[in-house]
């Protein structure tokens, strides 16, 4: 679990730019059926989950 509090917008900036920053220059491939799953868990906001 992360040390602090993120809203969910906050959290998908950290995933860009992670992404971005380790699997920049072709390294990371993704295929059509993975976009699916990527679609579905992008749209999740955990937020709450935190609280819990």
């Amino acid at each position: 679990m992360l040390p602090a509090i993120r809203a969910h917008a906050q959290y998908q900036s950290f995933v860009l730019e992670q992404l971005r920053a380790h699997y920049s220059g072709g390294i990371l491939v993704l295929v059509a059926k993975d976009w699916t799953f990527i679609e579905k868990f992008w749209k999740v906001d955990l937020s709450s989950t935190a609280s819990l």
